[in-house]
């Protein structure tokens, strides 16, 4: 019979396995904002991470921790690192951001006074901070050239 730590030792693998695949992968609603050049590294590093904070829990407050929240540390481990290993601010936006529009992406504009939708990609994107609010600045062009800038607040 294996001891409760091995049992724990190869659930907390499993969930770092499941958690780099889901991350890593496109899939339904998500696509991966880790850019494919860091993924290597990416995984060593969390499992490095994750695996020692792991080991500084005490054993009975392991067992007290729910799936979530053990799953909330690994993307807090997950993206923090990732954060630190891309090159551009715009892979640093798609960390931060996962589930907003990227460079390249179509958007979609409808025109209520021709009542005409367009088609529009995206060419650039920023960080707009203020004392209040935070928002993404999402500059897109359609076919004619024309420039649309589209503002998603941001939780803070």
């Amino acid at each position: 019979m294996k001891n409760t730590e091995t049992i724990i030792h190869t659930e907390i693998r499993s969930l770092i396995g499941e958690g780099l695949n889901y991350w890593f992968y496109d899939h339904e609603f998500v696509r991966s904002p880790f850019p494919e050049y860091i993924r290597e590294e990416l995984s060593k590093k969390v499992d490095q991470k994750y695996m020692q904070w792991i080991s500084e829990q005490k054993k009975e407050d392991l067992k007290d921790l729910t799936d979530e929240q053990l799953v909330e540390k690994f993307e807090e481990i997950l993206f923090g690192i990732g954060i630190d290993l891309v090159k551009t601010e715009d892979e640093k936006l798609s960390i931060l951001y996962p589930f907003m529009p990227r460079i390249g992406d179509a958007m979609e504009d409808h025109n209520k006074s021709h009542d005409v939708l367009q088609k529009y990609t995206v060419i650039e994107r920023k960080l707009v901070q203020n004392e209040k609010e935070s928002s993404l600045e999402i500059t897109s062009k359609n076919a004619q050239e024309e420039i649309l800038i589209s503002n998603f607040e941001l939780p803070v």
